[in-house]
């Protein structure tokens, strides 16, 4: 009896979900049926070992990576980030006593059918990298600087 299959997401909310879910579930490289509807058929996968093309050769790819990890569970660990078709989550390995061992961030693309037709997984959390110039009076820097200074200002 095949297990039944999920729907695409609904939302970019159940993204991370379904696909660690998906990833749970996938125990031989033939057993496309829980990426199947999640990924669009010539999907494209990529992480540090290389790239993929199409849902089986993805597969065939996590069941390699699960003999490597043993007993260690992807878990979404953030929501979505959402900027047009692309999102992004970020996700750990868990070990069975419950222990963090590794994190990351998967990056994602959607298609017009909702299916993902990119996913892209960093290992490690990128730091942020952003820098913003604040243009403000010379009067309000000072006492903004007088108040780090002595915070009972």
């Amino acid at each position: 009896m095949t297990p039944p299959t999920q729907p695409a997401p609904a939302s970019w909310a159940d993204t991370p979900h379904l696909l660690t879910s998906a990833w749970h579930r996938v125990n031989n490289p033939s057993q496309t049926d829980s990426l199947d509807p999640l990924c669009a058929p010539e999907v494209t996968y990529s992480d540090a070992i290389g790239a993929f093309v199409g849902v089986a050769n993805v597969a065939r790819h996590i069941v390699e990576v699960k003999k490597i990890l043993g007993p260690l569970l992807p878990i979404p660990i953030t929501g979505v980030d959402i900027s047009g078709e692309w999102g992004r989550y970020g996700w750990a390995l868990l070990a069975p006593h419950g222990k963090i061992i590794v994190q990351g961030e998967s990056l994602i693309h959607r298609d017009a059918q909702t299916l993902i037709d990119q996913w892209v997984l960093f290992v490690g959390l990128q730091k942020p990298r952003v820098s913003v110039t604040v243009s403000a009076p010379t009067t309000r820097v000072q006492r903004l600087l007088e108040m780090r200074q002595d915070p009972e200002q």
